[in-house]
């Protein structure tokens, strides 16, 4: 019998997303951090195909600059179930 692994929570997932932002030279700290429930920004300003999301469960973490600056911010996608991080996109 198959055991399906349960969901990270939001917590869980946002400190994945916090290690992956560290590991791109940015300092979650000092930023702020959006959890994008529902994936909701993410589906207005996501341009495919997305191969490496083909069936995955995954959640956005958007990472912005706090003051803004130009070079935007970060879009960190996680597995839900696994914690991989599966994408990091400059945010625009």
């Amino acid at each position: 019998m198959e055991t399906r692994q349960a969901a990270l929570s939001k917590e869980q997932v946002i400190k994945v997303a916090n290690n992956a932002a560290r590991r791109h030279g940015q300092t979650p700290e000092k930023m702020h951090v959006e959890y994008d429930e529902g994936n909701s920004h993410w589906r207005d300003v996501a341009r495919g195909p997305w191969p490496e999301l083909e069936g995955r469960d995954f959640q956005a973490v958007i990472y912005w600059h706090q003051p803004p600056i130009p070079e935007g911010g970060l879009w960190i996608l996680i597995d839900r179930n696994s914690g991989e991080v599966l994408s990091v996109e400059e945010a625009p």
